[in-house]
């Protein structure tokens, strides 16, 4: 396919390139990158690409879908830096297998300072790999993340009772354990590094930070710690886990914005009978969907890149 693309809604395309290179920076699960687009005159549409799920660690795609809402997040944010008033349809009633969510436009004006400045963030934003610095993280800090979460109609759980997150991070450890220890487990790792050039997988450990996964062996809570984060969603079905990539990209943003960053410890929700525990340890009433440390540390270098040409779908004819 060329890496040319269409224009489409009211951008020209030069500007929707620049808006599927954005969203196409979201973090993903092992780094696959599942999204693909259809760019259309009047719509952009969002399709999983389940040529890149995981069926053993992703058996039902849930992460998947967080990734694509994720990459979702950043084309709606992109699209209003280009200025271009949107509007989203999420999960929409189809039949078409695979669509995720549909973005429409409404009016075009200047783009916003703040929306420029969101954009700018997409690029700054980096998974944290190595150990975090002894530094607290303020509590207005820990507010803006929530409110972060919340503009996704999504809540971010702050796990501070000693107790629990004891008991939070033996789930990460015990999901890591059993992962390790899977042979399919092992062979779906083994053969990421097939995807189309992606980057694969790190080795892995249980201090080994990447997207979606690390882990810290310390279970005794201390003031200067990452604040330890469980990203809930109200809805347990495709539409919570859309919401849910969204408010976890808008939350890492946020963190990005406050010169903090995150690594992932999201093992227990692939591991059905521990995500069971990690729900009653945290709200029994809420779905937990990703589990985060967040504090500062040093960047990770920029993970590789599908490129345009691989993430735009033919348009078949459609309008």
């Amino acid at each position: 396919m060329s890496s040319s693309v269409p224009g489409s809604l009211r951008l020209t395309p030069e500007e929707v390139m620049t808006a599927l290179l954005a969203a196409g920076r979201a973090p993903s699960l092992h780094n696959t990158q599942p999204w693909r687009f259809r760019v259309l005159s009047s719509r952009i549409e969002l399709h999983a690409d389940t040529r890149r799920s995981l069926p053993v660690t992703d058996p039902h795609d849930r992460e998947l879908r967080i990734a694509c809402g994720a990459a979702l997040l950043n084309l709606r944010l992109a699209i209003e830096a280009l200025g271009v008033e949107s509007v989203l349809t999420l999960a929409p009633s189809t039949r078409e297998q695979g669509l995720l969510a549909v973005v429409r436009h409404t009016t075009r004006n200047l783009a916003t300072s703040k929306a420029l400045w969101h954009f700018d963030l997409i690029g700054r934003r980096r998974t944290c790999r190595g150990p975090f610095k002894d530094v607290p993280v303020p509590a207005e800090h820990v507010l803006a993340l929530a409110r972060a979460a919340r503009a996704e109609r999504c809540w971010l759980h702050v796990v501070t009772d000693p107790s629990q997150r004891r008991e939070v991070l033996s789930l990460v450890r015990e999901a890591h354990q059993r992962q390790v220890t899977d042979p399919a487990y092992i062979t779906e790792m083994a053969g990421l590094s097939a995807l189309n050039g992606a980057s694969g997988p790190e080795t892995q450990n249980e201090r080994t930070r990447r997207d979606y996964h690390g882990a810290s062996t310390r279970a005794q809570p201390s003031p200067r710690e990452p604040l330890l984060l469980v990203l809930c969603s109200y809805l347990d079905d495709q539409l919570g886990e859309l919401q849910a990539g969204q408010a976890m990209q808008r939350v890492l943003l946020a963190a990005t914005e406050l010169d903090m960053r995150a690594a992932f410890l999201s093992q227990p929700t692939e591991v059905p009978e521990l995500r069971a525990r990690l729900r009653r340890a945290v709200d029994p009433t809420l779905t937990p969907q990703v589990v985060l440390h967040i504090g500062y540390g040093e960047p990770a270098p920029p993970t590789q890149r599908r490129p345009v040409a691989d993430l735009v779908m033919d348009t078949g004819g459609a309008p």
